[in-house]
Formats: structure tokens, C-alpha cells, sequence
């Protein structure tokens, strides 16, 4: 079992975005799903660019939330 630490902090980076991607299984002998697309590589930059402890949220995805966000914070819990 692991060994659980109290004072252990979580610096985690979360990118949001919106787009279309395709999806679909890869390999003969071991099968990954993966996903590919522009929407995707925007999605992954901006959790990689992202703050730790911050959310990032790209405009697409602002637009799609529309009253649920407000300066960058939910209104309410998902």
C-alpha cells in the first residue's frame, strides 16, 4: 500500500478547450485509443502552458459555457 502523506501538495496544470477531433484505435497486436486534431493539440497546449492551481479555459470553450463561468470562476459546481 502507499504511504500517505498530509502535508503532500497537488500542483496540477488543467487546459480546457472546444473543437472537433477524431478518434479511433491504433496497433494490431496491443490496441490504444487515441485521439488526433488541431482542437486536440490546443488542448494539451494550453494545460501545458497552464499555471499549477490554475484552470486555463480557451475562448471556444468560454463561448460553449456561457453564463456557467464569470471572471474565470464557476458559478456553480459540475
Amino acid at each position: 500500500p502507499r504511504e500517505c502523506h498530509d502535508d503532500a501538495k497537488i500542483q496540477m496544470r488543467i487546459g480546457i478547450h472546444t473543437g472537433t477531433i477524431v478518434a479511433g484505435c491504433i496497433g494490431t497486436k496491443a490496441l490504444r485509443y487515441d485521439i488526433f486534431g488541431t482542437d486536440c493539440l490546443v488542448g494539451n497546449k494550453f494545460e501545458s502552458e497552464g499555471i499549477p492551481g490554475k484552470i486555463c479555459v480557451s475562448e471556444a470553450s468560454k463561448k460553449l459555457l456561457g453564463r456557467q463561468i464569470y471572471n474565470g470562476t464557476p458559478k456553480r459546481h459540475f
